[in-house]
């Protein structure tokens, strides 16, 4: 199985930790590292990069950086999120039009391609 280099970054839960417009900076900081994803729940950034080296030059730079900010390596299993969005992808009739995905080609009756 497939894994995502990416880094935890643990943000502080107490504003008073971290100086204003600390997300910005972070973002900012992130953004000149290259991550390929920002995957952002409550007080946990996970940031995916497209290579554990990618991942790990990311970390030496985020480790450097603020004392608030608490950063661990882990690589994330795939979990062919694309195959599954595309499982419930059903064809969309806008008027006259039909827009469907590849695999569901000529099944609505009446239908033909452009």
């Amino acid at each position: 199985m497939k894994r995502w280099p990416a880094l935890d970054l643990l943000l502080p839960r107490d504003p008073g930790t971290a100086p204003g417009g600390w997300q910005d900076i972070l973002a900012a900081t992130l953004d000149d590292l290259h991550p390929t994803a920002v995957q952002e729940q409550d007080d946990l950034w996970r940031v995916f990069f497209g290579s554990p080296e990618d991942r790990d030059r990311a970390m030496r730079a985020l480790v450097a950086g603020p004392s608030w900010l608490a950063v661990s390596p882990v690589d994330v299993d795939d979990e062919d999120w694309a195959r599954r969005s595309q499982e419930t992808l059903r064809p969309v009739r806008v008027g006259r039009v039909v827009i469907t995905p590849p695999w569901s080609a000529g099944s609505l009756p009446g239908a033909s391609d452009v």
